[in-house]
């Protein structure tokens, strides 16, 4: 019986070697070292850093014809030259990710790998960050990235970034131009003001999912005073009454509105509908 494993990680040049092992009395002068095979990992070095959710490892298999296929963490690798070289693209977690490498042989043989690569996935690298909210209970400072158009938060007790919606996560209707938002920890929710033409509206995104709904603006809810937000920006969230007040820079006021119905009430502005009229 055969029992191959990777003895030597330097610089990506991953080294195997086969030890057979005896029959009865506990192998003593039964074991023989030989160099195997050697598979080298060409791109990432030993260790890296990214702000990816995948990453491509590519490799070469000098002794090409002493491998049948490649694993790394657990993701079957591509080759279109019998593994002289090859490619896997492994989805990565946040944090710390210590990838594998498995090497199958003619004849069924399982090559046993060692660390091959350690990468950093830091979470998406914010461009331009429009506005921030405390999640004090569980450590998360959230932000929205308005040139990326994304919702997102770092752990405070890692500075390790996740994206929670945009970007390709959550479903619903895009963000278009983010502008404020406010965190509803305990329902699990953010509300997302835009201002944008066409998108004056407030959005609701679950925590959980990144999922999107509007819930004020744009056909959801009706108004009293302006029938629409004209160009919503601050929002803070009161659950006492779950009630939702804007400053809507477009209408010079202030606007509250049901997160239930979306419906919105003039609370106060130059239209004088609301609880007092502002002056310009």
């Amino acid at each position: 019986m055969a029992f191959s494993r990777m003895t030597l990680v330097l610089g990506g040049l991953l080294v195997w070697t086969t030890i057979g092992c005896g029959t009865g009395g506990g192998g003593d002068g039964d074991t023989d070292d030989v160099e195997n095979t050697i598979v080298r990992v060409v791109f990432p070095g030993p260790t890296g850093l990214t702000d990816q959710a995948m990453i491509r490892i590519r490799g070469t298999a000098p002794n090409a014809s002493e491998v049948e296929g490649v694993r790394v963490g657990g993701v079957n690798a591509t080759s279109g030259d019998g593994f002289a070289t090859w490619h896997a693209d492994v989805p990565l977690v946040p944090g710390l990710n210590v990838l594998d490498v498995d090497v199958s042989q003619p004849g069924g043989v399982e090559l046993l790998a060692h660390i091959v690569v350690r990468i950093l996935s830091v979470g998406q690298y914010p461009l331009f960050v429009r506005s921030l909210a405390l999640d004090s209970m569980n450590g998360r400072l959230y932000y929205i990235d308005a040139r990326l158009q994304t919702l997102a938060f770092i752990a405070l007790a890692t500075g390790l970034r996740t994206l929670v919606s945009g970007g390709g996560v959550g479903a619903g209707p895009d963000f278009v131009d983010p502008e404020g938002f406010v965190l509803d920890v305990p329902n699990g929710r953010a509300f997302v003001t835009e201002g944008s033409p066409g998108a004056r509206r407030v959005m609701s995104v679950a925590l959980a999912s990144g999922d999107r709904t509007i819930v004020s603006g744009l056909g959801a809810g009706v108004g009293t005073g302006p029938p629409n937000f004209n160009n919503p920006e601050g929002i803070t969230y009161d659950p006492q009454t779950d009630t939702v007040l804007v400053c809507d820079e477009g209408l010079n006021g202030f606007v509250s509105f049901d997160p239930d119905n979306g419906d919105r009430t003039d609370v106060s502005s130059n239209s004088g509908t609301g609880g007092g009229a502002t002056t310009s």
